[in-house]
């Protein structure tokens, strides 16, 4: 084999490899963005479970068996949260109670998702700050994390009495 013919398969041998470099990077790229996206549905399907759980419950406990007409009457702020005795979701029986209520579900291959709720009072105008004082609007803000969400996911809903 003369220097001539070396030099084209030594050539031809580094076109292949960087072509199969090429396939190879971009097949690794595609499962990781498949995974994302099935971590990204997965994700959101509980998170929308469980905000649909919240919805399901009476506004606040003061309004369980009864209509409410003044704000002042409802729980207060410092005090969202489950009352006493109601120590798992099966016995809430309103929005609050899932305050700081926090859920880890192990989905086969996905690993763990850690979910986290956070109901706080909020106005009609300004549904993104939390209000210091009761009023007919609670805000629920749902966190979860997975290791295959590039960040944090979080969904909002205000929820209010009429």
């Amino acid at each position: 084999m003369s220097t001539g013919q070396q030099l084209l398969v030594l050539g031809a041998l580094i076109l292949i490899s960087s072509f199969i470099l090429g396939v190879n990077t971009t097949e690794s790229l595609q499962i990781k963005s498949t995974i994302t996206n099935q971590a990204i549905i997965t994700a959101t399907s509980l998170s929308q479970s469980l905000m649909e759980q919240i919805q399901s419950e009476s506004f606040d406990q003061k309004t369980v068996s009864t209509s409410v007409t003044i704000p002042d009457s409802l729980t207060a702020p410092s005090l969202l949260g489950p009352d006493a005795g109601e120590n798992s979701m099966i016995t809430y029986n309103d929005v609050d109670d899932y305050n700081n209520y926090t859920e880890t579900d192990t989905l086969g291959g996905l690993g763990t998702f850690n979910l986290k709720a956070k109901i706080s009072y909020c106005t009609k105008m300004n549904p993104d700050v939390s209000s210091s004082v009761r009023t007919f609007s609670k805000r629920v803000d749902i966190s979860i994390y997975n290791k295959f969400l590039i960040d944090t996911m979080k969904i909002s809903k205000v929820i209010s009495y009429y």
